[in-house]
């Protein structure tokens, strides 16, 4: 997500989410790393991402080809 946010915001693309959007609701939002919680923040507030399970991130696993398949897909809604 950081990568797609990285991307987005050099596109131009409205990048508000990533301050307004409230991501502790999650157990473990402690794991992400400090370079990509603004990223997570965005991923999940335009609905990119909507984490693992009810309550989780899981930022340091790995993700399937279908929920990689899923994230671009969204990516590239949220693009047009």
């Amino acid at each position: 997500v950081t990568f797609l946010y990285r991307f987005a915001k050099y596109m131009g693309c409205d990048m508000s989410a990533a301050e307004t959007t409230d991501i502790t609701g999650f157990v473990d939002d402690h794991t992400i790393s400090d370079y990509a919680v603004e990223g997570f923040r965005w991923a999940i507030g335009v609905g990119i991402v909507n984490g693992v399970g009810k309550d989780q991130f899981a930022p340091n696993r790995d993700i399937t080809r279908e929920q990689m398949a899923t994230i671009l897909y969204r990516f590239s809604k949220y693009k047009e």
